[in-house]
């Protein structure tokens, strides 16, 4: 199946198999791969989400857009731009996005300036210099709200 999605200014189309709304009673549920740090898996278990594992940085970014999984996080720098650009246009069809993990715990409620950038609007320490790596980590969503959540739950009290 052929899944898509383009946001240009206030325009926001995407394919109908995307469409479904996330279910109310369900429990939130966070992706992660599987060598992510316990703690962390401990802290979204203690604040009722349900952790799942899954591998592939893309995978994880397409259950999300799907409605499988409410926030993918990655707390290390191992994706890079061509693994999060045509995910991230389909989230942001669906009013989600991909931010920054490290500056959105830094800055918190900004989450437009934590978005990740692509193409040459942006300095040569945003594209990890040569490398186009999203050394920051990310944080894969449809619900915005749900982020505004993850800091308070992970920001160090």
């Amino acid at each position: 199946m052929c899944q898509w999605g383009v946001k240009f200014g206030d325009l926001s189309k995407c394919s109908a198999s995307l469409l479904r709304n996330m279910e109310d009673d369900r429990a939130k549920v966070a992706v992660l791969s599987g060598s992510e740090d316990p703690n962390l898996k401990c802290r979204l278990r203690s604040a009722g989400y349900v952790v799942a594992e899954a591998s592939g940085a893309g995978y994880k970014q397409l259950c999300v857009a799907r409605g499988n999984a409410d926030l993918y996080l990655l707390t290390k720098g191992s994706t890079f731009m061509w693994d999060t650009c045509g995910p991230h246009a389909i989230l942001r069809s669906l009013g989600g996005g991909i931010v920054s993990y490290k500056r959105v715990l830094e800055n918190g409620e900004n989450l437009e300036e934590a978005e990740l950038k692509y193409g040459a609007n942006h300095t040569a320490e945003e594209q990890c210099s040569a490398s186009h790596c999203n050394l920051e980590g990310i944080i894969a969503f449809r619900d915005r709200s749900l982020v505004h959540e993850l800091v308070k739950i992970l920001r160090p009290s």
